[in-house]
C-alpha cells in the first residue's frame, strides 16, 4: 500500500512541485499552503508521514509541529524542509521531536530517500513493538495457563470422584467432594475476575450503543477535567438541551470528549473560556462540538519530556465518532476553533413515561 505524505508549504510552486515528485515515486500526496490547514487534513486523512516548511504565516513550522505531536501522541514521523539553516534552529526542531531537518536548497531526490529512510525506521520501531507486545502476550498467557490449571484440575478430578462414588448423593463423603469442586470453581472464577490487567493493549471492544441522554454525558466530560480547567484559570462552558437523547456508547465518548478538552487545556491561556455543547445536526444526528479560542490547540511545551496525557486525544476521538459511524472535524472561523464529533442516527427527545 502506497504511503501518503502531507506536504506543508506557503510557497504555491514548491508545494506543487514536491507534490508530483513524490507523486512520480509512488506516493499519496496531500498538500497544504498553511499549518491550519494541514491539521484540517490531518483530522481527516492522517498521513504517514509530514514534511513541513517553518517560516510560514500565523502558525509556523514549530507551532504546527506541536500541534500535530499533541492531536498524535507523535505517532507520526514529521520532517523539516526549511531555509532556516541556524544551528539553533536544526537543534530546536530536532528537539521538539521532527525526525530529520533538511534545508533549502534541497535535491528532491535525496528528500524523497530521507523520507523513505524515516519511514523505514518507523515500520522496523513498529515491527519490534509489535514483536515485544507479541512476547509480553505470550508470557501473560502462560502465566494465565499456569494460574489456571491447579484450579481446574481441582474441580474436574473433585466431581469426577463424586460421579464415581456409588454411595448416595447426601453421604458426607460424596458432600465433601462437591464441597471441595466449589471452593475450586470459586478460586478459579476469582482468578478469572483479576484478568483484566492480561488484556491492556487489546483492541478496542465494539461500542455499547444505547439510548442515552446527552447532557449528563457532557457534564461528566467536563467534570474530568474542572480541576485541570479551575487550575489554569479556564472557564467551561455547557449548553445542550436537557431532554437531548441519541444512541451512543456513554463511557466511550465520555473519555473522548474529556481527552480533547485536556489536550486543549493544556496551553489555553488562562482566562479563556472553552464551550462543550451539542445539537441536533442539520444533516440528522447529533453534533458534539468543543469551542475554544485559537487555531487549533492543543499544544504542549517542547521542553517538556512528555505529552500531557499518554494517549492520543486525536486518535481516541476519531475512534470513538467512528466506531459510532459518524465522524470527527476541525473548524477554523476567525480566531475561534471547533472540534466537532459528528454521530449520526435517529435523535429523538426524552419523554418521562406517565404513571
Amino acid at each position: 500500500m502506497a504511503k501518503r505524505v502531507l506536504i506543508v508549504d506557503d510557497e504555491p510552486s514548491l508545494l506543487y512541485s514536491l507534490g508530483e515528485f513524490f507523486r512520480l515515486h509512488g506516493f499519496e500526496v496531500q498538500t497544504a499552503p498553511s499549518g491550519a490547514q494541514a491539521l484540517q487534513a490531518l483530522v481527516e486523512t492522517p498521513p504517514d508521514l509530514i514534511i513541513s516548511d517553518i517560516l510560514m504565516a500565523e502558525m509556523d513550522g514549530f507551532a504546527f509541529q506541536r500541534r500535530v505531536q499533541a492531536l498524535t501522541g507523535a505517532s507520526i514521523p514529521f520532517i523539516f524542509l526549511t531555509a532556516k539553516t541556524d544551528l539553533a534552529d536544526r537543534l530546536a526542531g530536532l528537539k521538539g521531536g521532527a525526525d530529520d531537518y533538511i534545508t533549502k536548497p534541497f535535491d528532491p531526490e535525496e528528500l524523497v530517500m530521507r523520507a523513505e529512510a524515516v519511514l523505514r525506521r518507523v515500520e522496523q520501531t513498529r515491527l519490534e513493538e509489535q514483536r515485544l507486545l507479541q512476547t509480553e502476550r505470550s508470557r501473560l498467557l502462560a502465566e494465565v495457563a499456569a494460574q489456571l490449571r491447579a484450579p481446574t484440575e481441582e474441580v474436574v478430578q473433585k466431581l469426577g470422584l463424586a460421579l464415581q462414588d456409588p454411595r448416595p448423593l447426601d453421604s458426607a463423603e460424596r458432600q465433601r467432594y462437591l464441597h471441595e469442586a466449589l471452593q475450586g470453581a470459586e478460586t478459579l472464577h476469582q482468578r478469572l475476575q483479576d484478568l483484566s490487567w492480561a488484556t491492556a493493549g487489546q483492541e478496542q471492544e465494539p461500542l455499547q450503543r444505547v439510548p442515552q441522554r446527552l447532557a449528563p454525558i457532557l457534564r461528566g466530560a467536563a467534570a474530568r477535567v474542572a480541576r485541570l480547567a479551575q487550575a489554569r484559570g479556564v472557564a467551561l462552558s455547557l449548553s445542550c438541551g436537557g431532554l437531548l437523547t441519541a444512541n451512543v456508547d456513554a463511557p466511550a465518548l465520555t473519555r473522548a470528549l474529556s481527552a480533547l478538552l485536556e489536550s486543549i487545556l493544556e496551553t489555553l491561556p488562562v482566562g479563556k473560556e472553552i464551550g462543550l455543547s451539542a445539537v441536533r445536526s442539520t444533516e440528522g444526528g447529533v453534533e458534539i462540538a468543543i469551542s475554544f479560542p485559537g487555531q487549533f490547540a492543543p499544544s504542549w511545551d517542547a521542553d517538556a519530556a512528555e505529552p500531557p496525557a499518554p494517549f492520543s486525544a486525536l486518535h481516541l476521538a476519531r475512534q470513538v465518532a467512528q466506531g459510532h459511524g459518524g465522524r470527527l472535524s476541525v473548524y477554523g472561523e476567525g480566531d475561534l476553533s471547533r472540534y466537532v464529533v459528528w454521530i449520526p442516527g435517529r435523535v429523538v427527545r426524552h419523554v418521562a413515561r406517565r404513571k
